[in-house]
């Protein structure tokens, strides 16, 4: 779209003034420009689907001339609009076309007055993610999440906030903050007891597991045999259907060595299943929707926990990826990365759709749906193909989780321009 600029002749020049176009009061002084770039869900973000709209002010003390805006490559577009007075506003809306993705796109707007005098300013770059786009909210998180349980019963997402000792909590009908739970100790992982009524969460510098009653509020200490040496410390953690709470510890400092330890919620007992297993504090782990298995990843391997025998089966190696994340259905299927395992395994199937390359993942209860994180979005494939619609996240998704009951995709993020993190929930 061209430009559409209109100068004033010195003969309409002089009359703005008040005086000849001889005169010799000439403007030096530049007009003022403020602009505002629109963005739905507030992230300057756009599938090809969306208009990008800009709001452009500006102001002289004399006579304004146009005021309009730059799109820079790969976009390569400029408009402005004729003024004849000493301010105006005018928001433009763009088409966003799906031949701009993958290169942020630099935003200016500008304002001339009549002496031919710029001002101009840069705004935030835009990006366009070949996506489509769902219904979304983020919810701004107060620091850096760690881990997330999802309470089906209350229609609330439990987020450990490490920074500031506290469980945020998202009420899933508002999806908004509700009051969060005050812990200690810099909680890490989390996850419901079989009850429903109980919230177990490690208390990494706390070097113990704190139970959470959800009815009442009251929080109880279990006290683990932590020895000091290098501040171990509860990481990640699965609450068993036989009562028996698995979890990782977590050091001080990098490498291997972290333990693999069990603490039995009716004893209070707390032992140590492996120690020294290779993972560090990034190892993952899960348990299937029964309570009934969990499985343990280290480095490049697996081993599996069962309830019924309460014992550890032989590690197995699988993908080969280092520190996958991990998610089971109800039907004893493993997604390790992006690769389907049976409960034993055994490849089934690896999920590579175009456009991901490595990064959380997320498991329908089902087994039907895995969900692959990507470059500010997702993927939603239907298993066992591979091939399925990318939906948009503002930015990069850190962690995956699907609520399947609600058909919500929980993603959480960070902004390095606010330094903001927030959980988005993503509709159907």
């Amino acid at each position: 779209m061209k430009a559409r600029r209109t100068l004033l002749a010195p003969a309409l020049a002089a009359c703005v003034l008040g005086c000849d176009a001889t005169s010799p009061n000439v403007d030096y002084t530049t007009p003022l420009v403020q602009a505002v770039v629109s963005a739905p869900a507030g992230a300057p973000v756009f599938v090809p689907t969306d208009t990008l709209e800009i709001s452009v002010t500006g102001s002289d003390e004399t006579a304004l001339a146009s005021i309009g805006y730059d799109l820079g490559y790969p976009a390569g577009l400029r408009d402005s609009v004729s003024v004849a007075d000493t301010g105006a506003q005018h928001t433009f809306r763009i088409a966003i076309r799906g031949e701009w993705e993958g290169i942020p796109i630099t935003v200016t707007a500008f304002a001339h007055d009549a002496f031919g005098n710029t001002r101009t300013l840069v705004l935030r770059s835009i990006e366009v993610v070949n996506a489509v786009r769902r219904p979304m909210v983020g919810v701004l998180l107060p620091a850096q999440p760690y881990d997330v349980a999802y309470d089906a019963a209350r229609g609330r997402l439990y987020v450990s906030i490490p920074d500031s000792n506290r469980l945020a909590v998202i009420d899933l009908v508002s999806r908004s903050l509700a009051p969060p739970i005050l812990l200690w100790g810099r909680p890490w992982g989390l996850d419901l007891a079989p009850s429903g009524d109980s919230l177990v969460v490690a208390l990494r510098r706390g070097f113990s597991l704190a139970l959470v009653n959800l009815l009442t509020g009251s929080v109880d200490t279990l006290a683990l045999n932590m020895t000091g040496g290098l501040g171990e410390g509860p990481a990640r953690v699965c609450v068993m259907k036989n009562r028996k709470v698995l979890y990782i510890t977590a050091f001080d400092g990098f490498g291997y060595g972290n333990d693999i330890r069990k603490f039995d919620l009716q004893t209070r007992a707390d032992s140590v299943v492996f120690a020294g297993f290779g993972i560090d504090q990034y190892g993952f782990m899960a348990r299937d929707q029964r309570r009934e298995y969990c499985i343990v990843l280290d480095n490049l391997s697996a081993s599996f926990y069962s309830a019924t025998s309460n014992s550890f089966g032989p590690v197995l190696e699988t993908t080969g990826e280092h520190f996958p994340s991990v998610g089971a259905d109800s039907s004893l299927h493993w997604l390790v990365g992006n690769t389907l395992y049976d409960r034993d395994l055994n490849l089934i199937v690896n999920l590579h759709p175009p456009g991901y390359e490595y990064g959380p993942t997320a498991f329908s209860p089902d087994g039907r749906t895995a969900f692959l994180a990507t470059y500010r979005s997702y993927i939603r494939i239907p298993v066992p193909r591979a091939v399925g619609p990318r939906i948009l996240v503002p930015f990069t998704p850190q962690r995956l989780w699907y609520l399947a009951d609600r058909d919500v995709v929980v993603a959480t993020t960070y902004d390095s321009v606010s330094t903001e993190w927030r959980a988005w929930l993503i509709g159907p």
